[in-house]
C-alpha cells in the first residue's frame, strides 16, 4: 500500500523557550518516519511536513525517496518558531482548515493512499478542528496520530488529534520507543 504521511515539524517535548527545533527533536521526528516507512507496511509513501502554528509547508514529496532524507533533516533544522505572520493569525486559516486542506490534497496524490499517518506532539494543546467536512471523512482512508505524549499527564486534544479522530481513525500516545511498536503493529494489520 501507498501511505500519506503528514509530519508536524513541533518540539517532542515541552521546553520553556522554543524558537527552533533541537537536534534530539529533529533526530526523533527522523528516526519515527523512518519506523514508520520500514515497518509500517507500506511500499511508498508521499511525505508533508507542516508547521501548524504558521500553517505552512515546509516540505513535500509526493514519492518519498533514500536522498529526500538529508534535505528533510537540513529543512527541519531551519524551522523558525519565533515569529508568526502577523496575516495568518488575522485571516487564518484556522489550524483545523489548514489540516483539512493538507489532507485534501494528499488524497489527490498518486497513487491514492490507503493511509494517513500523522507524527508529531500531542502535549501542545490548541484550537481543536471546528467542523470536519462530510465528503472528506467518507474519502478518507484509514488514519493514525503517532502522538508525543507526555506520561501520566490528561492531554487536551489539538487541531491534529481531533481530526484523527474526526476522521474515525485512531491516536497512539508515543512516550517511550517501546510504545512506538504496537503502535505500528496496528498499523500494519489494519492493512489486512
Amino acid at each position: 500500500g501507498h501511505a500519506a504521511i503528514f509530519l508536524h515539524a513541533s518540539p517532542v517535548r515541552p521546553r520553556r523557550y522554543v524558537t527552533r527545533l533541537s537536534p534530539w527533536d529533529r533526530q526523533v521526528l527522523l528516526s519515527t518516519l523512518s519506523s514508520v516507512l520500514r515497518d509500517g507496511g507500506f511500499r511508498s509513501a508521499s511525505l508533508t511536513v507542516f508547521d501548524l502554528t504558521k500553517r505552512e509547508v515546509v516540505f513535500e514529496a509526493a514519492r518519498l525517496r533514500p536522498e529526500d532524507v538529508g534535505r528533510l533533516a537540513r529543512q527541519l533544522a531551519r524551522v523558525d518558531f519565533g515569529t508568526i505572520p502577523l496575516r495568518t493569525l488575522r485571516e487564518g486559516p484556522l489550524p483545523g482548515d489548514f489540516l483539512q486542506d493538507l489532507v485534501r490534497r494528499g488524497l489527490r496524490g498518486e497513487p491514492r493512499p490507503d493511509a494517513l499517518i500523522f507524527i508529531g506532539s500531542r502535549w501542545r494543546s490548541g484550537q481543536k478542528l471546528r467542523t470536519l467536512d462530510p465528503a472528506l471523512k467518507e474519502a478518507a482512508p484509514p488514519a493514525f496520530h503517532l502522538a508525543y505524549s507526555l506520561p501520566n499527564v490528561p492531554e487536551d486534544t489539538d487541531a491534529v488529534t481531533s481530526l484523527v479522530k474526526g476522521l474515525g481513525g485512531k491516536v497512539f500516545s508515543i512516550y517511550l520507543p517501546k510504545n512506538l511498536a504496537p503502535a505500528l503493529r496496528q498499523i500494519r494489520e489494519s492493512q489486512r
